[in-house]
């Protein structure tokens, strides 16, 4: 009897070891799979992080890119500004020419009319030509006053009188 109990208590042992160990079995397959699925989540981090890191530059450009275009719109706008005063000037300088030719023009129509002699305005200044004895003079062409005597501008520092 003594023999069955040793037998029967090795059995008991031996199926307690068998036990113990098939738990632990488990427990590492268990670990086995949560250290696959860990290394696949890694895996993703990393990937994610990467992706993430790209995003984060195309960001900074982006942001950089904002900043320019926003500085160049404010210097447009104020580009715009100056253009919508230059427009308002030129405007009135047009209308004040306008008075200016008008003022003028009424005068020489009194001369005309009374018969002093026909009064001519020249709009253009010509630039010397290379026949001119002075390359760096700047005609202005005749010019008829209101008496009707035509005189000559020239301003070249050349032909004045010492």
């Amino acid at each position: 009897m003594r023999q069955k109990l040793v037998v029967v208590a090795t059995v008991v042992g031996l199926l307690a070891v068998v036990g113990v160990l098939q738990l632990q079995q488990l427990k590492i397959k268990r670990l086995i799979a949560e250290n696959a699925d860990l290394r696949t989540q890694l895996a993703q981090v990393e990937s994610l992080q990467a992706r993430n890191d790209g995003l984060a530059e195309q960001l900074k450009a982006a942001i950089s890119a904002s900043h320019t275009n926003q500085n160049e719109l404010l210097r447009l706008r104020g580009r715009g500004r100056d253009c919508g005063q230059l427009e308002q000037e030129n405007a009135q300088l047009k209308s004040e020419r306008q008075q200016l030719a008008l003022q003028i023009r009424q005068p020489q129509a009194a001369v005309v009319s009374s018969g002093q002699g026909q009064v001519t305005a020249i709009s253009e200044v010509m630039k010397t030509t290379a026949d001119t004895p002075f390359r760096d003079a700047t005609d202005l062409g005749p010019l008829e006053l209101q008496t009707g005597i035509a005189v000559h501008f020239d301003l070249a520092e050349e032909q004045i009188a010492r």
